[in-house]
């Protein structure tokens, strides 16, 4: 007479499953709990737009977070400088020059700081501006639906920490000093306290 009981095969199988199950389980926690990103922290670190940056295009970039952090305190301390320039139309005549100067470009981002910018300082926060003029003979879509942009960097010890970019729907001084404002405005958000 034969034993009642599994078959040989029948058991190997059995314990090839079991092992499959416990390894698939403790891949997937681990998987859980240290790879997969975690959407809480994810939602908190992601910073909304401000109220001037709806209904244009804009794009900001943190290149370093603790270098942003401490350059919010040097710009309220007035350790700044400002450095500015223009990058004219080519396709037709360029008339950047005579709607704003660079140093009234330069006092706009002194009235959006709010506070004078320290003279004869060793080390300070470099801020470098590029208003753009946009050619509207260009066969590019985008450029006809905007006079121009307004590209922004800060710098501390040579080393870019923030980057924002933002279009300009008519060059008028106004709707540049605007711009200029937003510039400000979404730096001292992104930093922070």
């Amino acid at each position: 007479m034969k034993k009642k009981g599994a078959r040989d095969s029948q058991v190997i199988n059995n314990l090839f499953s079991l092992a499959t199950i416990v390894i698939v389980t403790s891949v997937l926690i681990v998987y859980i709990k240290y790879i997969a990103p975690n959407t809480q922290i994810s939602k908190k670190n992601k910073i909304t737009k401000l109220a001037c940056q709806n209904n244009i295009y804009s794009y900001s970039k943190v290149f370093k977070q603790k270098l942003l952090n401490k350059a919010v305190i040097a710009l309220q301390k007035a350790y700044y400088k400002l450095d500015g320039s223009y990058i004219k139309s080519l396709n037709k005549k360029s008339s950047i020059e005579q709607i704003v100067s660079i140093s009234e470009l330069s006092k706009m981002y002194e009235n959006a700081i709010g506070i004078k910018a320290k003279i004869n300082i060793t080390k300070s926060l470099k801020i470098n501006y590029v208003i753009i003029e946009n050619d509207k003979k260009s066969s590019h879509k985008n450029y006809k639906m905007k006079a121009g942009s307004l590209m922004t960097s800060f710098k501390a010890n040579n080393i870019e920490i923030f980057k924002f970019y933002i279009d300009i729907k008519f060059l008028y001084k106004e709707e540049i000093k605007n711009k200029i404002k937003c510039t400000i405005e979404v730096f001292k958000h992104y930093a922070k306290k």
